[in-house]
């Protein structure tokens, strides 16, 4: 029963490599993509294997410690787990217990991502294999890598989908899930920037973690101390099997119910709508005016929606802050460069209509327009380009003076988001894709389809043309920056918030141009007949 397992799941993943155009590219390029970085990794710990010093301690106390934040953050991230294995879709199977939890095991080792894990491991076997004690220790130290973040991210899934059952566990999910993506991708990127005292600092940091005690164990034996290195791997030994038993029963206990709701809330509206003036009330009712208010209360409630525009504020304003400080961090025209934040927060742009997709099936038959959906879809997605702008033209501004570009770079953010919102409903109609809210871990609702290469290519295609069509604000508002007028400044700002509104406009009817006639089959891509059943 196992081998049949291990064949669904290599069946599933070939399933990749076939169908559409679009999944065929998608599938290639994560397998080849994972296969030349984990490459690219073993080489560097085998050539830093034979030497001495900071580059070898740091090859393999950074490669163990990024492969771990992978296998735990990284699928949370997208969505789920094993979509390809979900227990709840093989409970109705006559699987005992012990074949269920053997299945579901192997089956964890097959993939893309277990794949990449086997050739950076391989790098630090091939590279430890012709040095003394560390010739024993190195494969038993990847073995026991592997299975600990196989144990920790399933353990971490299953926990975190009993959490889900409540409001406080969901936004718990989503502050782990979301610092721990943002405290990766910061210590990836500012690793190359830090000087050799902070790097032993953060490595002594590191080794302290399960990852680096993996690491300690390897170069431990390397240097004939095999006894402690044999201890630390017996100690994590414990602890994976400790993991893989919390994973066993969290799925056990999943599988008993695993879409109850612990706690529900009776809502109730408060708005005395009565009392408000006859001129208010009917802006109040206006249908655009309403959908918006649900739209951002969904921004704060919506565990998907509060997890997007987390990340997108993290990481887009520490890449901002990065990226400046590389280039120019002494002249107050480093604050400029805040706007790159925005970048990664496009994505919640480019996708108005797959967010929630049974509220828009709902609304559609309640006579909702599609213009009245983009406009107010697109007005609760720009908290995701506006305030990491904001919050990283701030911190640039304090470490720089500079004030007056603050106040500009605030200025243009607060009145040229009609430009991302005009390509974004662009490319909403053309690729959406569904973004559910989903407690169960396993449900990957993307897996295996090929949308991401489709969507990968339309983002970066949007990321283009945003900044072309950006060019005349910053150019114009720049021109007056440069000769210190504040006019000009002021009258570049008014002319970009004018020229943002007409393209977020002239991209309204673009989409309804694209969409009109076909409104039935885009509301069934992005899973309209699913939420009307």
């Amino acid at each position: 029963m196992t081998w049949i397992l291990i064949r669904l799941k290599l069946q599933i993943l070939r399933n990749g490599l076939h169908g559409s155009k679009s999944r065929r590219i998608s599938s290639l390029v994560m397998l080849v993509g994972s296969f030349f970085g984990s490459g690219f990794g073993a080489l560097r710990i085998v050539h830093n294997a034979h030497g001495s010093g900071l580059a070898r301690e740091e090859s393999l106390v950074l490669s163990m410690t990024v492969l771990f934040g992978l296998w735990v953050f990284g699928p949370l991230l997208v969505g789920g787990v094993d979509d390809a294995l979900d227990p709840t879709r093989l409970v109705l199977l006559p699987l005992t217990r012990r074949e269920l939890r053997k299945g579901l095991l192997c089956s964890a080792l097959i993939g893309v991502l277990p794949l990449a894990t086997l050739v950076t491991l391989g790098g630090v076997i091939a590279g430890y294999a012709g040095l003394s004690g560390a010739a024993i220790v190195a494969p038993v130290a990847a073995v026991t890598l592997l299975v600990f973040c196989v144990g920790a991210s399933r353990a971490l899934s299953v926990a975190l989908a009993f959490a889900g059952r409540s409001r406080r566990g969901k936004d718990l999910s989503v502050l782990i899930a979301s610092l721990g993506a943002a405290a990766l991708f910061l210590g990836t990127q500012s690793i190359r920037f830090l000087k050799d005292s902070q790097r032993h600092t953060i490595l002594r940091a590191l080794r302290l973690l399960p990852p680096g005690q993996i690491a300690a164990a390897v170069l431990e034996a390397d240097a004939n101390h095999l006894v402690m290195a044999t201890a630390r791997l017996a100690g994590l030994a414990i602890i994976s099997a400790i993991l893989l038993r919390a994973w066993f029963r969290g799925v056990d206990r999943l599988l008993v119910d695993p879409d109850s709701i612990r706690h529900t809330r009776r809502v109730k509206n408060r708005l005395g709508i009565a009392l408000v003036p006859t001129a208010l009330r009917r802006w109040i009712t206006n249908p655009t005016v309403v959908m918006t208010a649900k739209e951002l209360r969904y921004l704060v409630r919506s565990p998907q929606r509060r997890s997007s525009m987390i990340i997108s504020i993290v990481i887009g304003t520490v890449f901002a802050l990065l990226q400046s400080m590389r280039f120019n961090s002494a002249n107050t025209a480093a604050v400029f460069g805040a706007p790159i934040a925005m970048l990664f927060g496009v994505h919640a742009t480019n996708n108005l209509l797959g967010t929630d997709a049974a509220s828009l099936w709902m609304e559609q038959t309640a006579g909702a327009r599609l213009r009245q959906q983009l406009v107010s879809r697109g007005i609760a997605a720009t908290p995701n380009l506006i305030v990491p702008t904001i919050l990283a033209a701030f911190v640039l501004a304090c470490m720089t003076g500079g004030w007056a570009e603050l106040a500009i770079v605030v200025a243009l953010s607060l009145t040229c988001w009609g430009i991302p919102l005009g390509v974004g409903s662009v490319i909403s109609v053309i690729a959406p894709f569904n973004q559910p809210d989903v407690g169960n871990p396993y449900s990957n609702k993307r897996s295996n389809t090929g949308q991401s290469g489709l969507v990968s290519a339309l983002a970066f295609i949007g990321i283009v043309s945003l900044m072309l069509l950006a060019i005349p604000c910053a150019g114009l508002v720049g021109i007056g920056w440069r000769w210190g007028s504040v006019s000009v400044v002021a009258i570049g700002i008014v002319a970009s918030t004018i020229y943002s509104m007409v393209l977020w406009k002239l991209g309204l009817r673009a989409a309804l141009r694209v969409v009109r006639g076909r409104e039935v089959d885009l509301l069934s891509t992005i899973g309209g007949r699913r939420a009307a059943t």
